[in-house]
């Protein structure tokens, strides 16, 4: 329902004609990864108490870089592997439209701007702080 409301949102505005598929699917992706690093985060620093869910890359100059590759590859690569073959492969986004009502938008706004929000919380105030 979620990807129905999303869908039928960005379809309806005229700007992004063309090119609604890329946007819906980064925007739910970027929202379904950052929950999953939520909840691993949560699973690994309060409730286990160490760390079991972790790749280090040093292939790229800066710490920066690679710890995108390591995001990425750690958080996005499932939900955008899974986004793709269960709603845009073969166009299964048009059956799921036909089955399922459009609430205008809210679920999808929802969804992606709540994992936002939580994530961008819980990274300021629960996450443990390291001082260099």
């Amino acid at each position: 329902m979620i990807w129905v409301d999303g869908i039928k949102k960005m379809q309806s505005v005229p700007t992004n004609k063309g090119h609604w598929k890329f946007q819906m699917f980064i925007h739910m992706s970027m929202a379904m990864a950052l929950n999953i690093a939520m909840i691993m985060s949560i699973l690994q620093l309060h409730i286990l108490g160490f760390v079991f869910y972790d790749i280090k890359f040093s292939c790229l100059p800066g710490t920066k870089l690679n710890d995108a590759l390591s995001f990425f590859t750690l958080y996005m690569l499932l939900p955008m592997s899974l986004n793709y073959f269960f709603i845009f492969w073969r166009n299964r986004y048009k059956m799921i439209l036909s089955k399922y009502s459009y609430r205008n938008g809210k679920l999808a706004i929802l969804y992606i701007f709540g994992s936002y929000i939580f994530a961008w919380v819980y990274a300021i105030f629960f996450t443990p702080r390291h001082d260099i």
